[in-house]
């Protein structure tokens, strides 16, 4: 199934925004759709380089790619390998969005996208890169 990608960027954006603590940010029809989508699957293509990013990102975005039944599914998967490299705050350094995945904690990569980086925490090389494609089937 083929979505426009202002469409899946914008709730990319909306999913960000409140996961950053804004709670109205996605309205109701949104959040419909968001959830629909949480529920259709997807295909997740690795399409960055090794050096964009810290080698253990790479690897579990590499690790990550293949075919889901639903789009929740890589985001639990990535969540799961990232908790297994715990050893602090800062430890949520990839993010999985209805657009791609990303490096940088989702509150960070929200900053960055607003050129707000004096707000940014957890600084990790490659922020704000495009690590996969996620494409919904």
């Amino acid at each position: 199934m083929k979505f426009d990608s202002q469409t899946l960027e914008r709730l990319s954006l909306l999913d960000l925004r409140q996961y950053s603590g804004d709670l109205t940010a996605i309205g109701e029809e949104d959040r419909k759709l968001s959830n629909w989508l949480f529920e259709l699957p997807v295909v997740v293509l690795a399409t960055a380089q090794r050096e964009v990013c810290e080698d253990p990102l790479y690897n579990i975005c590499f690790g990550a790619q293949g075919e889901y039944s639903h789009f929740f599914n890589v985001r639990q998967r990535v969540m799961q390998e990232l908790s297994r490299l715990a050893n602090g705050p800062g430890w949520n350094l990839l993010s999985v969005l209805f657009d791609g995945i990303y490096v940088g904690d989702p509150e960070d990569l929200l900053y960055h996208r607003c050129g707000e980086q004096k707000r940014i925490l957890h600084t990790t090389k490659g922020l704000g890169e495009k690590l996969a494609e996620v494409t919904f089937c």
